[in-house]
């Protein structure tokens, strides 16, 4: 079967055009690459390989699909079976209780919505996603790992910062926030299992002259 021009500019553009794309913002504009930018980049490139190879006459397709599908029940397998025996912080992280409890100490102290979270990026994310609106997150407060948040919605909106118990606050905030940071607080909650979780919760507030539409 001839290969079609189109298709194969298309799933050539699709698989490649978002891994080019991080390595030019991260040589051209200085942004500081994510782990899992790279994995979800990389989704089409095995189609644009079996495509490439679908011409091929020694290829055949069912020990390829039986090898493929093998390889991700072995991989289901060893993660449910990882996950039982020995759970990593993430599958235990009560996200969306400890999200109710940062909500509603942000509205003892601040009006409005929260527009953005800061923080290490796997907690202040996983919190950011169970609050009202899904606000924005900014990793440690670097502009660079997340370029699409505005530059003044901290000082329009201010912040819920979050923070790893036992470190302290500077430790993902530049020195000059963590000082501004306030309310201060450490919030637990438990997860369906019983296993505990807990983080530290700080309070931002606008700029002076600002205000948060």
């Amino acid at each position: 079967m001839p290969v079609n021009s189109d298709t194969a500019r298309a799933l050539v553009t699709l698989a490649l055009l978002p891994f080019a794309g991080i390595v030019a913002l991260t040589l051209a504009f200085g942004v500081s690459p994510q782990n899992h930018w790279g994995a979800t980049s990389t989704l089409l490139i095995p189609l644009l390989l079996v495509f490439a190879l679908r011409a091929k006459p020694w290829l055949s397709i069912a020990p390829v699909a039986w090898a493929t599908v093998l390889a991700h029940l072995g991989a289901v397998a060893w993660n449910v079976v990882a996950w039982q025996v020995h759970p990593a912080p993430h599958h235990i992280f009560a996200a969306r209780a400890l999200a109710a409890l940062a909500q509603n100490h942000w509205s003892q102290h601040q009006k409005g919505a929260i527009r953005l979270v800061l923080g290490p990026d796997w907690e202040a994310g996983s919190i950011a996603l169970y609050l009202s609106g899904w606000p924005a997150v900014t990793p440690s407060a670097d502009a660079r790992q997340a370029p699409w948040v505005e530059p003044d919605l901290m000082a329009r909106c201010g912040a819920l910062v979050i923070g790893r118990p036992g470190e302290p606050l500077a430790d993902w905030l530049p020195a000059g926030l963590a000082a501004d940071a306030a309310d201060w607080t450490v919030l637990a909650a438990r997860d369906w299992r019983g296993h505990e979780s807990s983080i530290q919760v700080a309070v931002l507030g606008p700029a002076p002259g600002f205000s948060c539409p």
